[in-house]
């Protein structure tokens, strides 16, 4: 089993809780081996994990943005030609940084979990 390239501490990429801890690996389906082959995966709290409407699993935006995370690290480690070759997709604009986008996970994050209280 491969160590995450994307994350150092065991807590929730996200929430930075510690609490109900799974892993996730980023590149799912097809390329859900190369996810764990490359490190490419995260520790999520379970609700940000799987079944609610802010969890990766159920919502597409939040899964995106973790996946061009996800580009962008693999890119400093082994290369853009490296990436293309083995998930076969650009995921970025070219102006995007890691720091930015977590934020925007984040907030995403945030934003659904609490338009389910409503």
């Amino acid at each position: 089993m491969a160590k995450s390239i994307m994350q150092d501490q065991k807590e929730c990429y996200i929430t930075h809780s510690t609490l109900e801890l799974q892993e996730h690996h980023v590149m799912n389906g097809p390329f859900r081996k190369k996810s764990e082959k490359y490190g490419l995966k995260v520790y999520l709290r379970y609700d940000v994990h799987k079944d609610t409407n802010y969890s990766v699993h159920q919502n597409v935006d939040m899964a995106d943005l973790l996946k061009m995370i996800a580009q962008i690290t693999f890119e400093k480690k082994y290369g853009h030609e490296k990436w293309m070759s083995e998930f076969k997709k650009n995921l970025l604009n070219g102006d995007e940084c890691i720091g930015e986008l977590r934020a925007r996970l984040r907030d995403r994050c945030e934003e659904l979990w609490q338009s389910k209280e409503s």
